[in-house]
């Protein structure tokens, strides 16, 4: 199933932490709106929550995953920053344009 649906999905998954840290640091605000935004621009897109990554300073951070990528992580993500431009990432051909960190 993991691999199914991370590693091998066909398209980007846009992964959010999600433990106790994370959540108190806005990582549900940033979840739905991420969500959102895949909706708004009818983006096709596995978005998944996942457990804390132990880097507690970084909340709430998000994992994107591009068919034939690295993984890369971004830190601190709030909502607000859940742009057009910064979201547009995983859907490029060329380099990640970085989120804000």
């Amino acid at each position: 199933h993991w691999q199914r649906t991370y590693r091998n999905a066909g398209k980007p998954v846009i992964i959010v932490g999600w433990d106790s840290s994370s959540v108190a640091h806005g990582a549900v605000e940033t979840f739905f709106a991420i969500r959102q935004w895949l909706a708004d621009n009818h983006l096709d897109a596995v978005l998944r929550r996942a457990g804390g990554w132990g880097a507690y300073y970084a909340d709430p951070q998000v994992g994107i995953i591009r068919p034939g990528a690295p993984r890369i992580r971004y830190k601190q993500v709030p909502a607000a920053t859940v742009t057009a431009r910064a979201m547009s990432a995983p859907y490029e051909a060329s380099a990640v344009t970085a989120l804000p960190r």
